[in-house]
Formats: structure tokens, sequence, C-alpha cells
């Protein structure tokens, strides 16, 4: 989520002031439950956000992709970390100390609004879903959601709406976060297979026409 601090966003103040580093796929940012306070900018790749559950299930929050910032809660809050992130991808990211991020927020007003415009997103964004969870049939869901991360994808990569969109999912985490179970997605994707908008593979889903997915999935 690119939330606009006069010319810059959040995540290219973070990126230019933080430390980079690059991450390999599947190395950890940091814990469910750390005390650590950084802020963060996937400055390249991808991170993946989840929660866990007492029995160790993961479940999927989101995705930040280039350009987007993430961590700011624990650093605003002084409190442990609520989510869990780690690179989805080989990854290079920012990373800004807490109390440099807080001593800046004080300094910068339009910051500080800027951030607060990002955490307002955040609690629609879960609201949003929420409602989707009670209002749409597990189909219309994961086309939806599928359509979504595309459509970030694609912001960020070629804007040519021919070109096939790659998303690095696999079934069980695109489950976990609608809300519902891996034997639904799975009859979810086939049909949207047969109408020739998607293809899947091992831990990935290819986009073959992106505005043809969501009219599929407003259908459903």
């Amino acid at each position: 989520m690119s939330t606009t601090v006069g010319e810059a966003t959040v995540g290219e103040f973070i990126a230019e002031r933080g430390r980079r580093s690059t991450v390999r796929a599947g190395q950890s940012l940091f814990f469910e439950g750390d005390r650590s306070n950084s802020v963060y900018c996937c400055v390249d790749g991808c991170i993946r956000l989840y929660v866990s559950t007492d029995s160790g299930r993961e479940i999927l929050i989101g995705f930040k992709h280039p350009g987007e910032h993430f961590g700011e809660l624990s650093a605003i809050t002084h409190r442990p970390r609520v989510a869990s992130a780690s690179a989805a991808e080989d990854s290079t990211i920012a990373r800004l100390p807490g109390d440099r991020f807080l001593a800046e927020l004080g300094r910068q007003h339009g910051l500080a609004f800027s951030v607060l415009l990002s955490l307002a997103d955040q609690l629609r964004a879960a609201n949003l879903r929420l409602l989707a969870r009670n209002a749409e049939s597990c189909t219309a869901r994961t086309g939806h959601k599928i359509a979504e991360l595309a459509a970030l994808r694609q912001r960020h990569g070629d804007p040519d709406r021919s070109t096939s969109i790659v998303l690095d999912l696999t079934q069980s985490d695109l489950a976990s976060w609608i809300g519902t179970s891996r034997d639904s997605v799975c009859r979810a994707l086939g049909e949207f297979r047969r109408l020739g908008v998607i293809e899947t593979g091992r831990c990935h889903i290819t986009v073959r026409d992106l505005e043809g997915l969501v009219r599929a999935a407003d259908d459903r």
C-alpha cells in the first residue's frame, strides 16, 4: 500500500533512510511476539505476513510488494509484533530503527498523517475481508482475491494487460487468507481453469486473463 508523504511514499521514505539488505526465500524478518520495533520497506521481491495458531497452523495475512512498508505498528505502540514476516522469494528490504521512525513522525506532520491513513486503510481492508467472507461464495472470494493479488503484481511489474501474471501462492495460503478449506479452493480454481482465465502449478497460479477472471468471479 503506497501512502504519499509529499512527493514520496512512506515506503520510499523508509527505503531512502533505512539500511538495505538481501533476504533469501523463506528467511524470517521477525516473528509474532517479538519485541523488535524496526519498520521496513520491501524494495524488491515479495514479503509474506502471517500469524500462527496455537496448533502451529499459519494463517496468511497478506504480501508486501516493492515500495510497500510494514512493521510500523510495533514501532508506534511499543508492543510485541502481532504477526510474523518472511521473504516469499529472494528480496531486498530496507530497515529503519523504530526510534528514528518515531522521531521523524514527531518532526514531519505529513509523514505522521500518511502513516495514519495507511493504518486506516489496513483496518478498512480487514473489515471488507470479513464482510466478503459472509456475503460471497467461496468461488467468488477465491477469484476476487487472486484478481486483487494479480492487479497488485501488475502494478509493480509489466503494465501490459495481455501479459500473464504469475503469483507465487500455495492453495493452502489462499484458503487460509479467504477463510475456507483447501478443498473448496481447489474446486474454485478448477472452475476458473475450465474457463481458461488461470492456470495452476506447484506453488503458483498464473492469471491468463485478469479482466476475464474478475467477470467470472462477479458471476459466482
